[in-house]
């Protein structure tokens, strides 16, 4: 994506949160589409309390005699988390989609059986009314009914947080001291809720993770037409 320098009054626009045009026609777009994705920075050891759980039921099989399913093969470039943001300028959409082990079937008697599946959540907000659902590891849906959406706007203070420039595989962003970016404001204000959508980040919780995890941007498009299929909820199975 060719971004191009920004003028100090669209810098100043975007801060103010000011999406409807400035007096020079320059304001940060309403329209955008950011995909990020979470990946383990060692996969193998992300699974950890999973791997530890398979080596227990693993035993307790070959002591009875019982063949024993391999752990899931993860693919090389494994990602734990794939999330999307997304508004027209008149609606918005968040969809993030998890994958983990399903160990429903991990008992000895069924040969320890696991496997990687995925589950997510789809939230979409259009005329003041949002709608979430959410499908599961076994593949079913439960689209939830419509509530009220938070009509606050994202609070200039919460981005006055953001003040250091980087660029992160080719995406502007706008750092906090702690390390989290949000994509620079003077591009898209990119929001989840009431609080500017994360971009980037690393948590070194290798305790609960087993590894440290990176959040980092796949895609970055503003101002173009969004694709309508995005704000479509998945059907009640």
């Amino acid at each position: 994506m060719r971004i191009k320098k920004l003028s100090s009054l669209s810098r100043f626009c975007a801060a103010a949160l000011l999406l409807s045009p400035c007096s020079n026609g320059n304001a940060a777009s309403a329209s955008y589409v950011l995909v990020t994705q979470t990946r383990p920075e060692s996969p193998d050891k992300f699974f950890v309390h999973e791997r530890s759980g398979y080596a227990l039921c693993a035993a307790v099989a070959r002591n009875q005699n019982i063949a024993v399913k391999p752990f899931p093969v993860l693919p090389r470039d494994f990602v734990s988390k794939r999330t999307t943001y997304a508004s027209d300028g008149k609606r918005t959409v968040f969809r993030e989609v998890a994958w983990k082990i399903d160990s429903r079937k991990g008992q000895a008697q069924q040969g320890c059986e696991m496997r990687l599946a995925s589950e997510s959540t789809t939230a979409v907000t259009s005329d003041g009314q949002e709608r979430v659902a959410d499908q599961r590891e076994d593949g079913k849906v439960h689209v939830g009914t419509a509530q009220p959406a938070p009509q606050e706007p994202v609070r200039a203070s919460l981005l006055g947080l953001y003040t250091v420039p980087k660029t992160v595989r080719g995406v502007a962003v706008k750092c906090s001291a702690s390390g989290s970016c949000i994509v620079d404001p003077a591009l898209a204000l990119v929001a989840h809720g009431v609080r500017p959508a994360q971009a980037a980040s690393r948590i070194d919780d290798t305790r609960t993770y087993g590894t440290a995890l990176i959040l980092e941007p796949v895609s970055l498009t503003v101002g173009k037409p969004v694709d309508p299929s995005l704000f479509v909820l998945e059907k009640t199975e």
